[in-house]
């Protein structure tokens, strides 16, 4: 009994001196629990990451572009709850000469896409080349994908179609006479050529087949020496005549040529 009391007092002499209370030996305190609760709940706080993923995408394929052209790419971002926003920018590397690119929005704000909008100049070369689309958001880290360009070869300029017609040597005749005169028809990447004649005297009148009749092929269909014939009517009054000879087709300017008559009394 006596040993008992004495290890009972021993304890509460030793519990005095180390602050344990009256909580019983080797027992802790409740504040010290409590500060083993808060240690516990501020490492959980700094171990909560916020949301702050970003996810961005590009054209799947090549953006074909041919020189001296332009074209766009469309970008594609997905976001955590947590970024505040992304800023944006494209990047051109320095062997691709000739061609500029460009982002817009700059700062994404609450959109979803932004769109890279190129330029091909004539001194770029065909070919794959490839830009780089920089997403920075705020908060979180830098993201980078890249965006494929292919730069066509451009095309050889259509071939200009031309068409023209020459001056024929004046002609003159008497009243029942025929005679002929040569024009020269150019056809330059044109398949074929129409001609149409129209026949005038010195006042501008029209005139009649009996009096003057002049005719041409109504259709050439290569270049060369064209034969127009003159026909002169026997009561056709003496003086000056004029056929105007008109060259038509499609995609190319007409082209007119005069033929000066003169018809003499018989």
């Amino acid at each position: 009994m006596l040993k008992r009391l004495l290890a009972m007092l021993l304890c509460l002499g030793l519990s005095a001196v180390l602050g344990l209370g009256t909580t019983g030996c080797g027992k802790p305190k409740e504040k010290d629990k409590d500060a083993k609760k808060d240690k516990d709940k501020d490492k959980t706080d700094k171990t909560t990451g916020k949301d702050t993923t970003l996810k961005v995408s590009g054209p799947k394929t090549a953006v074909a572009i041919k020189v001296g052209k332009s074209g766009e790419a469309t970008v594609k971002f997905e976001r955590g709850k947590d970024i505040k926003d992304v800023a944006l920018k494209v990047d051109v590397p320095a062997a691709s000469k000739g061609i500029t690119a460009t982002i817009a929005p700059a700062k994404l704000g609450d959109k979803t896409e932004a769109t890279v909008s190129i330029d091909v100049g004539k001194t770029a070369t065909a070919g794959k080349h490839v830009l780089t689309v920089t997403s920075t958001p705020d908060p979180g880290e830098v993201n980078k994908i890249e965006v494929t360009v292919e730069v066509e070869a451009e095309g050889a300029p259509p071939a200009k179609k031309e068409l023209s017609i020459s001056e024929p040597k004046d002609v003159t005749a008497k009243q029942g006479e025929t005679a002929n005169a040569s024009v020269k028809v150019t056809l330059k990447d044109l398949a074929s050529a129409a001609l149409k004649v129209e026949v005038k005297n010195d006042k501008d009148k029209d005139v009649k087949d009996a009096d003057v009749k002049v005719t041409a092929p109504a259709k050439v269909e290569a270049s060369g020496d064209v034969k127009v014939t003159i026909v002169i009517g026997a009561e056709a009054a003496p003086g000056d005549y004029v056929a105007t000879i008109t060259a038509t087709a499609e995609g190319a300017t007409a082209a007119t040529a005069k033929l000066n008559i003169k018809v003499e009394k018989k």
